[in-house]
């Protein structure tokens, strides 16, 4: 009877074991700094490579230039406004722009503010652009905007609406709706 519990109990809960976390907070940032990336670097210093060539877009990498449906090699550098551009899909990437806005603000309005436009537009955005099989546990929306830092640079004044990995890893493909 005993054996017969346990056997049930563990038909149960593999199950549940092996099926995908839902995401509680679907803007919840990942970590796109930890040993979870896999972008290359220099052993010798830890520096990071240089992003791939880019194949659309301008190559300056500014959230400006980015279209939707752009794969992005390096999330971070994109926030810190040193993106190389886009990639091609197929490369492996961090992230794909599915909808950018500018800011039309003069002076820098504050992150908190940022933030609700943000998840506002991709929110908004999400059910049109990602296919929902995509929104799965595995990935989720995720956004960069301007920092007071990046404020003042060209180009930078912008909401980019990015799908992403939860963990943090890359992905290879078009995760977007085709048009």
């Amino acid at each position: 009877m005993v054996l017969i519990l346990l056997a049930v109990g563990a038909i149960v809960l593999i199950p549940m074991l092996a099926s995908p976390k839902p995401v509680e907070d679907p803007f919840a940032q990942p970590d796109f700094t930890d040993e979870n990336t896999t972008a290359p670097s220099d052993p010798s210093t830890g520096t990071p490579s240089p992003s791939p060539e880019p194949s659309t877009g301008t190559g300056t990498g500014s959230k400006a230039d980015l279209l939707v449906g752009d794969c992005i090699a390096d999330v971070e550098a994109l926030r810190a406004g040193t993106a190389g551009g886009p990639i091609d899909c197929e490369t492996p990437h961090q992230g794909q722009v599915y909808a950018n806005e500018p800011i039309t603000d003069t002076s820098y309005p504050g992150e908190s503010v940022i933030t609700e436009r943000a998840k506002e537009l991709c929110s908004t955005e999400a059910s049109s652009a990602l296919d929902s099989s995509v929104m799965n546990g595995e990935y989720s929306p995720y956004f960069v905007g301007p920092s007071e830092q990046t404020w003042s640079m060209p180009g930078e004044k912008q909401i980019v609406c990015l799908i992403v990995r939860v963990d943090g890893g890359d992905i290879t493909g078009s995760k977007i709706k085709t048009q």
